[in-house]
């Protein structure tokens, strides 16, 4: 058996402790792990250590929200790893939750499908939800990924704030939006005067 943790992903989605949820539960579940299958995937699940495990939580260290589902989705998932026999103990054991700044609150997956509800695919509000969902990024620099950050299906760029460099690869979800914004159009988003989002109309559109 290959124990990668691609494996041990599609393994654990097909256990009843994912089958039996919600499914707008199942659906955030199954958010985080498309996010994990592109970038850790191919790994084994032996070579998995804290040092690891810290890094991986540190790409959400800005979104303590996010950090939070996905330290839950590991924690989860190498305690399938424990049943399976594949490691010993959990690298995970021991990691906390970050605490959440009281000025925001943390959406619901009840709420972000009752977005995806009210705004289909096409339009600007869906693009940009869609792009901040997907990217995880800031809106400083949602508001200026274009096609040159393209490439071979994955977004690229130099984040404004850190100057880290970003890969990300573009989920389906996130592709089908992107396929409808006009070839001819640099930016991703414009407001409705065919005009780059300032960090004003961005908040308040």
């Amino acid at each position: 058996v290959h124990r990668s943790r691609g494996a041990l992903t599609i393994s654990w989605l097909q256990t009843a402790e994912v089958r039996d949820v919600k499914a707008i539960t199942r659906k955030g579940i199954l958010r985080l792990v498309d996010w994990l299958q592109a970038h850790h995937g191919h790994r084994l699940v032996a070579d998995m250590q804290r040092t690891h495990v810290d890094k991986l939580l540190a790409k959400w260290a800005d979104r303590p929200s996010d950090h939070n589902r996905m330290l839950s989705v590991l924690r989860r998932l190498l305690t399938h790893a424990v049943v399976l026999g594949w490691i010993r103990t959990s690298p995970v054991v021991g990691f906390k939750k970050r605490k959440l700044a009281g000025s925001y609150a943390t959406w619901t997956e009840e709420q972000i499908a009752a977005f995806e509800t009210r705004w289909a695919i096409g339009t600007t509000e869906r693009l940009a939800f869609d792009l901040l969902l997907w990217t995880g990024q800031r809106s400083t620099d949602v508001r200026t990924m274009g096609r040159q950050h393209i490439e071979d299906g994955r977004i690229v760029l130099r984040q404004s704030k850190t100057g880290n460099r970003i890969d990300i690869p573009i989920a389906p979800a996130l592709g089908t939006s992107l396929a409808l914004v006009p070839i001819d159009q640099v930016l991703f988003l414009l407001d409705g005067n065919g005009k780059p989002f300032t960090t004003s109309t961005f908040s308040h559109f």
